[in-house]
C-alpha cells in the first residue's frame, strides 16, 4: 500500500471539507479562480522543515484566503476580488494600481482566515516571514530592482497584519509615508469587510500618491502574495 504523504493528507481534508482541489504540480504555489485548484510544488514532502511550514502557510493562504474569498463574496453578494481586478484591468497604470489591490486584499483575506480558523495565524505569518526576508535579500543584492510601489502595497500588508518589525530593512521614507500621508489607508485596512473596501483603500491611495505616466511594476522576488490568483 502506498504511504499517503503529510501533504496529501491536507490535500484530502481541503477536497473533504472545502471542496478545493490541491494538485501537486509546478514550482510554486497559485489558486487557479476558475476550476478552484490549488497548486503546490510537487517536491513540497521533500523540502526541509522550515520551507513546509512555509507551504502550509502559502496552502492556507491560497485556499482558505483567496479561494475562500471568491466564493464568500458570492454567497454575500458583494463584488469578488477577481471581478473587481477584471473590471479595473482597463484602467490607466493598471499593472501597479492592481498589484497594491493584490498585497492589501491579502492582508483582509487572511485576517478573515485567521478569524474563521484561527489554527492559521501561525503558519500565515511564517509564510509572511519567508517571503518578506526573500524580499530583503533581494533588495540588498539589487536595490533598484523594486519599485516604490511594492513598498507601499507590501508596507500597508504589514502595518495592517502587526508585521512592522518584519519591514523595518524598508526605506525610511516609506515608514514615513505608512505612519503618516497613508496611517488612515492602514487603519481601513485593518477593518476592511469586502474587497470593495479594498478598492476604495486603494484609489485613495493612489489619489494622495500620484503615479508617473507608464510605470510599470517589477516583479521582485518575495512579499506577502507568492502564489498570486490566476484565472485560467
Amino acid at each position: 500500500k502506498n504511504r499517503v504523504s503529510y501533504f496529501q493528507k491536507i490535500a484530502r481534508a481541503f477536497s473533504r471539507n472545502y471542496g478545493i482541489t490541491v494538485k501537486f504540480e509546478g514550482k510554486g504555489a497559485s489558486y487557479d479562480i476558475k476550476n478552484n485548484v490549488v497548486r503546490v510544488p510537487v517536491t513540497v514532502d521533500t523540502l526541509d522543515k522550515e520551507l513546509r511550514k512555509v507551504y502550509e502557510g502559502l496552502l492556507d493562504h491560497e485556499a482558505l484566503g483567496h479561494a475562500f474569498a471568491e466564493t464568500d463574496c458570492v454567497e454575500r453578494g458583494v463584488e469578488a476580488p477577481s471581478s473587481i481586478m477584471m473590471r479595473r484591468s482597463y484602467d490607466k497604470n493598471a499593472s501597479t494600481w492592481m498589484f497594491v489591490f493584490n498585497a492589501i486584499e491579502d492582508a483582509r483575506i487572511e485576517r478573515t482566515a485567521i478569524e474563521k480558523w484561527p489554527g492559521t495565524e501561525i503558519n500565515l505569518a511564517h509564510c509572511a516571514k519567508w517571503a518578506l526576508a526573500k524580499a530583503e535579500e533581494g533588495f540588498k543584492a539589487n536595490p533598484g530592482a523594486i519599485s516604490p510601489w511594492w513598498f507601499i502595497g507590501c508596507g500597508v500588508f504589514a502595518y495592517a497584519r502587526g508585521m512592522e518589525g518584519l519591514v523595518q530593512w524598508f526605506p525610511a521614507e516609506v515608514h514615513e509615508l505608512l505612519q503618516g500621508d497613508l496611517a488612515q489607508e492602514v487603519e481601513m485596512t485593518k477593518r476592511a469587510i469586502n474587497p470593495v473596501d479594498v478598492e476604495a483603500i486603494v484609489d485613495s491611495i493612489f489619489e494622495k500618491i500620484k503615479v508617473p505616466e507608464q510605470e510599470e511594476q517589477p516583479e521582485p522576488e518575495g512579499g506577502p502574495a507568492e502564489g498570486e490568483s490566476e484565472d485560467e
